[in-house]
């Protein structure tokens, strides 16, 4: 299944933050209530999943884990980096 696309740029900024942090091999990525759309996007670093039920999801160099009360509104997204 394909919950949501990382652009390329974005990958690469992601590996290049995630190889500042050796002990960290992956990006959690969450939804909370908040900010002007009623819903905030959280990322931090991971060195699994917080909970049993969070869903991975692999990019090569490195893995997302989603945790699943997020799932339905990360669906279509595509993440981007801007600089």
């Amino acid at each position: 299944m394909k919950w949501f696309e990382i652009t390329e740029e974005a990958k690469n900024q992601m590996e290049k933050l995630l190889a500042k942090q050796p002990d960290k091999y992956a990006v959690s990525l969450m939804v909370e209530g908040g900010g002007c759309a009623g819903f905030s996007y959280v990322f931090n670093y991971a060195d699994g999943p917080a909970q049993e039920s969070d869903i991975e999801i692999d990019f090569g160099k490195f893995k997302v884990w989603m945790d699943v009360m997020s799932e339905m509104y990360l669906a279509g997204t595509i993440i981007s980096w801007k600089v």
